[in-house]
Formats: structure tokens, sequence, C-alpha cells
């Protein structure tokens, strides 16, 4: 069974971004990190959603592969995991993104 979640992405400093999701009284962050030499223009959105298939999932390191740009971005994280939505404010490009991340309750 797929669960869901709204939450947030906030892109950092153009080396990674900020995934926070509010599930059960907890937040839960996915703190990625775009692969050595990727640079991503500055992006955000507060309507992102995460499908993934339970709580027991959201911890530890994870990869990640997607896209991000120009209206909408969508990252699949290893476990069943995917992060989608519109982007607040639109960037120029489309750009294949790939990397290393975390979970973490908050």
């Amino acid at each position: 069974m797929t669960l869901t979640a709204q939450g947030s992405v906030q892109d950092t400093d153009g080396t990674g971004f900020t995934a926070s999701f509010y599930i059960n009284g907890g937040i839960y962050q996915y703190v990625g990190t775009f692969a050595q030499g990727e640079t991503v223009p500055a992006f955000s959105s507060i309507n992102a959603k995460m499908d993934y298939s339970g709580i027991t999932i959201l911890h530890g390191d994870k990869s990640f592969t997607g896209y991000i740009g120009p209206d909408t971005f969508s990252l699949s994280i290893s476990g069943s995991t995917s992060v989608s939505g519109s982007l607040s404010d639109p960037i120029s490009v489309s750009l294949q993104v790939d990397g290393t991340g975390e979970w973490s309750k908050k």
C-alpha cells in the first residue's frame, strides 16, 4: 500500500536540498546533496508530495535520482519513495540530478 504525505522542498545553495514532511505528529526530513559537479539554480516547492511504502523506510542514508525544472520536479529516493511537485517559481532549465542524502525525524 502506498502512503502519501504533503510537505515542502527547499534548495541549499545549489548543492543540495531539504525535503520536509509532517507525518504522524513528527517532521521527517530528507537532506540531499547533489553529485559532485552538479549545480542547480535556486528552487523551492511548498506543495511537495511524497509517496512512500511505510514509515520504517524513512531513515538512514539513501541515494536519489530525478529532475528539477523548469516548472516541476520529481525525485526517486531509494527505498520505494518518490517526491514530486510544482516549483514555487520556475527555473530556466530542466536538469537531471542524482546524489545521496539522509532521512531524519525532527
